[in-house]
């Protein structure tokens, strides 16, 4: 399986990387909505992660592109109140700071979407 995560923030992106090494899963990292869009233009993803409040293009705006694609997309945030309604997305998140649960939303959503 291979994993999109798209994310501003620098340091989570690096984070996210290291809780990925020694896991079966390729992924990419792109820091923004623009630069996941390309990548989804050179690679096929069988999963997309991404945080909800990014500039120029949120989460949310990913998510609809990606789900159009029939490609499963967690969103996730920082912030626990999400500030915009979020009713047709099936997998939203509070930002997992730990490796642990970044692997429980994972396989959660996994078995969910690919039974």
């Amino acid at each position: 399986m291979n994993f999109l995560i798209v994310d501003d923030n620098p340091i989570y992106l690096e984070l996210v990387a290291g809780w990925m090494i020694g896991s079966s899963y390729t992924y990419n990292l792109a820091d923004s909505g623009k630069q996941a869009i390309e990548l989804s233009e050179k690679h096929e993803y069988d999963l997309v992660i991404t945080d909800l409040f990014m500039p120029n293009m949120s989460g949310a705006k990913l998510h609809n592109i990606f789900k159009s694609k029939n490609i499963p997309c967690i969103i996730i945030s920082a912030e626990t109140e999400y500030e915009i309604t979020l009713d047709n997305i099936k997998h939203k998140y509070v930002k997992p700071y730990d490796r642990d649960t970044f692997w429980k939303i994972i396989k959660n959503v996994l078995k969910r979407e690919y039974k």
